[in-house]
């Protein structure tokens, strides 16, 4: 019979562990908010830029578009550890950016799917994936200060 926990540190997750549950609810949860932004019905976006001056900036749409798939990428490398997790992430973020964009020509949300739009994510899915590994040291330092080295495991 398996002994029951006694100690918060038996039920908690800590150290390493711990980043990892953070690393993956801030991939999740940018998941959910692609999705948020990429079903707001028409008449909420239009509301939001008209009344903002950062949506006047030229091929705002595609610029978000690229921002939201790049840290998407960036974030799921970072909170799992499949072996090919690059496909995988590759793959997924392709399904995404299919749904979401098809998602957009529902009656409720009233907005456009395009192409344009749809090549854009996959760019900053692929560019997110490519530097990946290169920022990672950077990111991980960003960690330890953060959180220290008892949760980082440094």
């Amino acid at each position: 019979m398996e002994p029951i926990a006694t100690t918060s540190a038996d039920v908690e997750p800590s150290g390493p562990v711990l980043l990892r549950v953070i690393r993956l609810f801030l991939a999740a949860a940018w998941t959910l908010t692609i999705c948020v932004l990429c079903w707001m019905p028409r008449s909420v976006m239009r509301h939001v830029e008209e009344d903002s001056s950062w949506f006047r900036v030229p091929n705002r749409d595609k610029i978000a578009h690229f921002v939201l798939f790049f840290v998407f990428a960036i974030l799921w490398a970072r909170a799992v550890t499949w072996r090919r997790k690059a496909l995988a992430i590759g793959m997924t973020g392709l399904v995404l950016t299919i749904v979401t964009e098809l998602g957009q020509e529902l009656p409720v949300v009233g907005r456009d799917a395009t192409i344009g739009d749809g090549l854009t994510d996959v760019l900053g899915l692929v560019v997110g994936l490519g530097i990946a590994s290169l920022i990672e040291p950077v990111l991980r330092s960003a960690e330890r200060r953060i959180f220290g080295a008892r949760v980082t495991g440094g």
